[in-house]
């Protein structure tokens, strides 16, 4: 191994020392408190360990009821359960565990796959960059279905590089030709080569049944990776054969599930295309869509709570965005200039580019075909990709300056502002994290606890919020047995009644006795008198106010 390669192989180990503890160290904090999302799938995750059967009592389903609505996928759900102790305490932090993993796993796999596209270099940077982007460590801490896309899509890209040959770092220049000897490649050789192929489509093919987006995205994804490597592939027609049957294989049940009664439902519920609208409006949505989630605005200023994120953080730090910009000139010139580029070590970056640019073109599709956008998550197969543009820019802006200075000075004037860039993002996203309206349930447990304070022989307790609460948020943060959890679970999907504020917009809800329901028609509490935000609580005819926890408050009946 040369010894660029070795310097660059130690930056990544580095990147993944920096990654584990910014993925593993305090989940159960940071976001502070679970999503709903987060605690239906631990909810689940428990009934599976402890009895073979979902919290609604199915064995062993392939599927999970989505709070009533809908049905999800069940490969998060399953991988939390292996890490769930059949007897003992149930913490909400385990929920999260599987996601840093995958995490960490997506950091080595984005180095994997700029290193063999780009070289070496470039995928130590990439590594790096994508040890501490915001983008990359809040999803690392959510355990949600979408965490193993990353890791899922960059080694598949990387697989479908080293098989068909299409980066820097790559074996001969033809496939059909061997670089020691000249001739055609011998059948071990060739049979070497194949297996990366059928890895490749493996990997996109689970991509797809692990989170719903991507039974759009992972089929794109591996047609830009089959058009690009052509030559390669068509050189192998029963390798080919073979990884499309895998890929298939594993998109055929996706599909399936999609075009389901349950997965329709969802489909209907979210997407740009309206059975009432126009073609012409549907198309315009998804445009708008796209353009949204490709825009600065997304990427950098961030203002939404959409998909689970921390509002008013950026996914990527603020040097990033002129090192995006320069990492898209340079592949976009060795992509379709006239002439192979030096940033990307001649002939070989011209599919490396096109790779790259092809992904990040059909990556935000699935996303934009749904709505509200712009939506982060649905949208994170975007973010390897990007990644590695960000780390094309960087690793240009390097041999720019290495024209003048030596090549660790040159590393070290680019790494000093892009560092410090990078820390100012994290300590933006870990500050935006309590303000933000996903995590304002981190008082839960403490308003839940109250509730069970003020139980008494008369009087009934009821807890409310600044937003609307699941029963399996509420069973988890006042810490009852599992099986509780899940009879309750099954008694109502959204064991809460909710009530509109007079002279606005917003909704509370509401849960009693800490862990039942409120009725709809409850004496007196039809509706919320006066105002509800974060400095005060309201007012509810029959009931008095008995103690107020963070955005909660605690009741009792009159």
């Amino acid at each position: 191994m040369s010894r660029p390669a070795r310097l660059a192989f130690l930056a990544g180990a580095v990147a993944l020392v920096i990654a584990a503890p910014l993925r593993l160290v305090g989940l159960d904090a940071a976001p502070p408190g679970l999503h709903a999302d987060e605690a239906h799938n631990l909810l689940d995750a428990v009934a599976i360990a402890r009895t073979g059967a979902s919290s609604r009592g199915e064995p062993w389903p392939l599927s999970f009821d989505h709070f009533g609505h809908d049905r999800v996928e069940g490969f998060y759900v399953y991988a939390v359960a292996a890490i769930t102790p059949a007897d003992g305490e149930v913490r909400p932090a385990t929920v999260r565990v599987p996601a840093a993993f995958a995490g960490i796993l997506g950091v080595a796999a984005i180095g994997l796959l700029a290193g063999w596209l780009l070289g070496w270099r470039a995928g130590a940077i990439a590594a790096l960059l994508a040890a501490v982007e915001p983008w990359h460590v809040h999803y690392a801490r959510l355990g949600l279905r979408g965490a193993f896309v990353v890791p899922l899509v960059a080694l598949g890209l990387a697989l479908a590089v080293r098989a068909l040959r299409l980066g820097v770092v790559a074996e001969p220049d033809a496939a059909d030709v061997d670089a020691e000897t000249d001739g055609p490649i011998d059948a071990e050789k060739n049979a070497l080569a194949t297996a990366p192929l059928l890895g490749a489509a493996a990997a996109l093919g689970l991509a797809a049944l692990v989170y719903a987006p991507m039974r759009v995205s992972a089929p794109l994804l591996a047609t830009v990776a089959a058009i690009v490597g052509w030559p390669a592939l068509r050189s192998r027609p029963r390798a080919a054969v073979g990884a499309l049957a895998v890929l298939a294989a594993l998109l055929i049940p996706a599909f399936a599930f999609g075009l389901s009664d349950d997965g329709w439902r969802r489909f209907r519920a979210i997407s740009v295309i309206d059975p009432d609208a126009s073609i012409v409006s549907a198309l315009g949505g998804f445009v708008v869509g796209w353009i949204r989630h490709a825009s600065p605005r997304m990427l950098f200023l961030n203002t939404s709570s959409r998909g689970f994120w921390a509002e008013g953080a950026g996914l990527l730090s603020p040097l990033e965005a002129v090192a995006l910009a320069i990492g898209l000139i340079v592949l976009a010139r060795a992509a379709f200039g006239p002439r192979p580029t030096s940033e990307v070590s001649g002939d070989r970056g011209r599919p490396a580019a096109r790779l790259i640019l092809g992904g990040l073109l059909v990556a935000p599709v699935a996303a934009a075909m749904t709505r509200p956008t712009p939506d982060p998550l649905r949208a994170i197969a975007m973010a390897p990709l990007a990644t590695i543009v960000i780390a094309a820019g960087v690793d240009a802006v390097i041999r720019l300056v290495e024209r003048r200075a030596r090549p660790a000075l040159a590393v070290a004037i680019v790494a000093i502002p892009l560092a410090a860039s990078a820390a100012f993002g994290l300590v933006a996203w870990s500050s935006a994290l309590a303000g933000s309206r996903p995590f304002w349930r981190a008082d839960l447990s403490a308003a839940v606890a109250a509730a069970e304070r003020a139980v008494g022989e008369d009087g009934e307790i009821a807890v409310s919020g600044a937003i609307a609460l699941a029963m399996p948020q509420v069973a988890l943060a006042a810490e009852v047995a599992p099986e509780t959890i899940a009879r309750a679970h099954r008694d109502a999907a959204f064991a809460t009644a909710h009530f509109e504020e007079r002279g606005r917009v917003g909704r509370w809800r509401f849960v009693g006795r800490p862990l039942g329901a409120l009725d709809d028609d409850l004496d007196g509490a039809a509706a919320v008198i006066g105002h509800a935000d974060e400095e005060g609580a309201p007012s509810i005819a029959g009931w008095e106010l008995v103690e107020r926890v963070g955005r909660f408050a605690v009741w009792r009946r009159r």
